[in-house]
């Protein structure tokens, strides 16, 4: 239990809470201690202390890790005390002297180093439940944590904590704290010791283990934050830079004085991989995994690997890597006794050993003698009405060592109670071997595929003897008859097939709420290019032709979701009558199973279960995830939807940047794409606009068309956004998507026709680009469609290569929404990208009535012109104001006073959900206020005076959407709207909603 910035109704109602059990022990807290319900992003009150600085000095010596602090090095560190109760903390005292606590922190070339000591007149009584274990539950023990980040942009940070035994806990936070990756583990050192009137850690934090933004980002300052529970009674909790909870890194201190070398640790590594293989006293370890070299030079080291279990043996391999490459590095060699899940590190060093990534994955490890793999048909072992298959193909992927097969027959029998047995041998030359059965005249059901590994027996006196099998799988085939209401399934090219036409999805996560006010539905401001809608209802499915999902999130328990086991029988209770429900709706053609599983530390074990479970109740609907981690969890779904966060910002330069490496996009649809065993669609999810930080903004139409163009350049076969609320009432994101997903339609048949893709390169490592060459049935020719994405912010001249452009002679191609024509020789064209240009490129003679890039611009730069409504306070330029908790609160200012009530001015989505308080800059005078709203139906309006709220108006009962109030003049420096009851229909999870606000003298 300890101080965090939520409250129960969003741990409730907010999806997005990822860490259920803190968030939980959290509310209890809030509630002993009067804590308000304020969110992880609160505004720092004017009344609050400074924020503090922490220095880290070189270290001279060396350090012994025993937690006594005793060395001669520490003392050449400043001491750093006054630790306060966090500003959200009712009645807040100051910590005495017996109970405070203290640190100094020292670094080298390749650590930081924390001294912690922390006074404690009964060390005998310190709490201690959590298991000793890494990542333990230690929240309800006196523990130190700290934060860090790196980048110091308040966006994402590393949480390091340690109990009083020792027991460590390390997660990797993000969204300014929104999600906290509990999965993540990292390789770092803690010791504990205990006085007579004390207890002490020192902790090492190699630079190795920061690897989830590269050095060349770092600062020189990094944003810190320290703090200590005390669970002895009287419990207390305490920071050494107060904020509003132990996560709101918007007010964290800061850690001056690193000095690191920023072009050292720049490797990242992720998605391992492993295969068991017997051998003597266990098994043999086959592993691998992908590494990137995020920095700007050349790596050449070793990568070793580490299986952290009893009798194990690790291994070495020599790593290079250029500038901006990633790759998947095998690394052979290991051994370990027994199956099972296992903790293996992965550590990477420079050519003179030096440490440069520490990353640590608990993974089971597992043999499997013997796979089947279908891919014939390729999706979910099962034969459509739509598909007319000839053949059943696929082939067996062996565990066992080849030596110990090779030349011995594999035998794949198809049969059930409706078919005569059908069999084909195989014999066995490589690791992975191919098989085809008969198709025609299989019926309807349920069937199974039998694959042995069969060894001759030796010759006996009677004849020769029976095939001995040394191994066996099975798996079901499915052929289906018509669905009832929709089939939607994935061919082997990753397109999605809806009744067995192609379809490319451009469409928005989230639902109508998200996009328009109920009060304008359904005349929803939907880009006219949309088809599809993550979240809505029957009624908007069918009047706005959209297809869309059956969400079942809620459905989970997220504690038993953590857990490498299946779903339960009352899961499967739950799911049946909703399966139901949707079983004759024609535009629900999925089921959404999980929304960033990685964040939430979801089992991928439980979720394949999940899945496994949709697919045999409802076969004719796909199962859909969204994931930054996609390779993850691709096994546990039909369509992986990767989530890629750009974050973007405004640099102190004024420049925009993004708090996310550029090639993010690039490396989670990629990464997917190869994954892919042509089973599976890989989509886009790209979240463009900031969750927060200190400078964090929405995308311009330019970066918005380079998100989505890179996902289609890098082979994403659907575009679904995350609007979410301020992101769709950002005008210049609503214009700029429509003509977006205008252009996604234009293209939409060339990336859905079969083997359309053809040979194209770019001589420029930062730009990604893909080809298509169309031609629809019946036309005399085809046309080409390339397009273009510069990942870097410089911009560069490159060189494209289309082989069979060359071999069509084709003389030009035209850039759509630009008057150019560029000319082509042998295939070849040459063009010059902008930093973060995208462009499209096709040989069309006439291109369609589109809008040239600068006439849009035009359009938004007009259309985000805030007219002064006359009268309106709040539309004089004059007169500044603010929304009181935007912090906490997704807004949209430029909407709020703009005259047009289509989209929303203030929601509070994860802030505080009680009021809407405006403060002026200088006191304002009026005598009327009007508001509309879609979903307020009864309101209190307060204003401040003599240092206290007054109410001068309550609305009851209001179903117009302009609420009016009338009265005396009065003069304030701010005011506050406090709803205090919905409109019927919205029930209790409404977000209260303003579209507009005026004040009027």
């Amino acid at each position: 239990m300890r101080p965090t910035c939520r409250s129960l109704s969003e741990a409730a109602s907010v999806t997005r809470v990822v860490m259920l059990v803190r968030a939980l022990m959290a509310v209890a807290l809030g509630t002993a201690l009067g804590l308000p319900p304020v969110n992880g992003a609160a505004k720092r009150e004017e009344t609050a202390p400074p924020m503090k600085a922490a220095t880290a000095v070189r270290l001279e010596g060396s350090l012994t890790l025993d937690g006594k602090l005793d060395e001669p090095a520490w003392e050449k560190a400043p001491v750093h005390t006054g630790f306060e109760m966090p500003l959200s903390t009712a009645n807040r005292q100051p910590i005495p002297e017996e109970l405070q606590t203290s640190f100094r922190v020292l670094y080298d070339d390749t650590a930081l180093y924390f001294g912690v000591r922390c006074n404690e007149p009964r060390p005998d009584d310190l709490v201690v439940h959590a298991a000793r274990k890494h990542d333990a539950a230690m929240w309800s023990d006196d523990d130190i944590e700290i934060f860090l980040d790196p980048v110091g942009d308040r966006t994402e940070f590393y949480q390091f904590a340690i109990n009083s035994e020792g027991t460590q806990v390390d997660i990797y936070c993000q969204e300014s704290g929104n999600i906290h990756r509990a999965e993540w583990s990292s390789l770092w050192q803690a010791a504990v010791h205990r006085g007579s009137d004390f207890w002490s850690v020192e902790v090492v934090l190699p630079f190795a283990v920061f690897h989830h933004r590269p050095a060349k980002m770092w600062s020189d300052t990094w944003v810190f934050s320290l703090s200590r529970t005390r669970s002895v009674a009287p419990r207390y909790y305490s920071q050494f830079s107060p904020a509003q909870g132990y996560h709101d890194v918007k007010n964290f201190g800061t850690l001056e004085g690193i000095r690191v070398n920023k072009e050292a640790y720049n490797l990242y590594a992720e998605s391992p991989q492993f295969r068991l293989e017997p051998s003597e006293g266990g098994y043999a370890v086959l592993a691998s995994l992908m590494v990137e070299n995020r920095g700007d030079q050349a790596f050449e080291g070793s990568l070793g690997m580490e299986i952290l279990a009893a009798g194990a043996q690790g291994s070495r391999v020599p790593l290079k890597l250029k500038p901006g490459q990633k790759a998947r590095v095998e690394v052979p060699g290991g051994r370990v006794a027994e199956q099972g899940k296992w903790p293996v590190a992965f550590r990477a060093e420079s050519a003179g050993g030096t440490g440069l990534l520490a990353a640590r994955f608990d993974t089971w490890l597992t043999y499997t003698p013997v796979r089947i793999k279908v891919t014939r048909p390729n999706y979910r072992n099962t034969i459509y009405a739509t598909q007319q298959v000839d053949a059943i193909q696929g082939y067996l992927e062996l565990g066992i060592p080849l030596a110990n097969v090779k030349g011995s027959i594999a035998r794949v029998t198809l049969f059930s109670s409706l078919l005569q047995p059908r069999t084909c041998e195989v014999k066995i030359e490589t690791a992975r071997v191919p098989f085809e059965l008969p198709a025609a005249g299989i019926p309807e059901g349920r069937h199974l595929l039998r694959a042995e590994i069969l060894r001759p027996a030796s010759r006996d006196k009677g004849g020769e003897g029976q095939p001995e099998v040394i191994a066996a799988a099975e798996v079901p085939l499915r052929k289906l008859p018509p669905a009832p209401a929709v089939e939607a399934r994935i061919d082997d090219q990753g397109n999605l097939l809806i009744d067995g036409s192609p379809v490319f999805i451009r469409g928005w996560y989230g639902s109508t709420r998200y996009i328009v006010s109920a009060a304008s539905f359904p005349q929803a401001q939907l880009p006219h290019s949309t088809n599809y809608l993550m979240g809505a209802s029957e009624y908007e499915q069918m009047n706005m032709g959209l297809y869309t999902l059956c969400g079942i999130t809620r459905e989970i328990d997220e504690a038993k979701a953590k857990l490498d086991q299946p779903i339960d029988d009352a899961l499967k209770a739950r799911l049946r009558p909703i399966i139901a429900s949707v079983r004759h709706r024609r535009n629900v053609i999925g089921y959404y199973i999980s929304d960033e599983p990685e964040c939430r530390g979801l089992s991928p074990v439980f979720l394949k279960s999940l899945y496994e479970f949709l697919a045999e109740e409802d076969p004719y609907r796909f199962c859909k995830i969204v994931s930054r981690a996609p390779v993850e969890y691709l096994e546990a779904c039909d369509v992986i939807c990767p989530h890629p966060y750009m974050n973007p910002q405004i640099a102190e330069d004024g420049g925009r940047v993004f708090g996310a490496p550029l090639r993010t996009i690039h490396n989670n649809i990629t990464d997917a794409c190869a994954a892919n065993d042509g089973s599976k669609a890989v989509w886009c999810m790209p979240q463009t606009f900031s969750y927060g930080g200190l400078r964090g903004q929405h995308p311009d139409f330019k970066e918005s068309r380079w998100f989505a163009l890179t996902a289609l350049a890098c082979g994403a076969k659907g575009l679904v956004p995350f609007i979410f609320n301020s992101y769709w009432n950002h005008r210049p994101n609503r214009i700029a998507m429509d003509y977006i997903f205008e252009e996604v339609a234009f293209l939409a048949p060339a990336w859905l026709a079969r083997d359309s893709a053809t040979e194209v390169t770019a001589d420029s490592p930062s730009v990604d680009v893909i080809a298509k060459y169309y031609k629809p049935e019946g036309a005399a020719r085809g046309h080409f469609f390339i397009v273009a994405a510069n990942q870097s912010l410089d911009p560069v001249q490159v060189s494209f290569t289309v082989p069979l452009m060359g071999k069509q002679k084709s003389a030009r191609v035209l850039v759509l929404r630009e008057n150019r024509v560029i000319p082509v020789r042998d295939g070849k064209f040459t063009d010059e990208l902008e930093g973060l240009g995208a462009r499209i490129y096709t040989t069309l003679e006439v291109l369609p009535d589109f809008r040239f890039l600068d006439e849009i611009e035009d359009e938004i730069a007009t259309a985000i012109e805030r007219p002064a409504l006359a009268g309106n306070i709040l539309a004089e330029g004059a007169v500044k104001w603010t929304i009181g908790d935007s912090e906490g609160t997704f807004s949209c200012d430029s909407d709020l006073a703009d005259a047009v009530s289509s989209a929303a001015g203030w929601i509070p989505v994860y802030g505080d959900r009680s009021q809407c308080v405006i403060r002026f800059e200088k006191p304002v005078v009026f005598s009327r206020v009007e508001f509309c709203s879609p979903t307020i139906a009864s309101a209190d309006l307060d204003i401040w005076q003599d240092n206290t709220w007054k109410t001068i108006h309550q609305w009851k009962d209001e179903y117009g959407r302009r609420l009016e109030y009338k009265g005396k003049r009065v003069r304030t420096d701010r005011i506050r709207i406090r709803p205090t009851a919905a409109r019927q229909g919205f029930g209790t999870s409404a977000l209260y909603e303003i579209t507009e606000l005026g004040l009027y003298r």
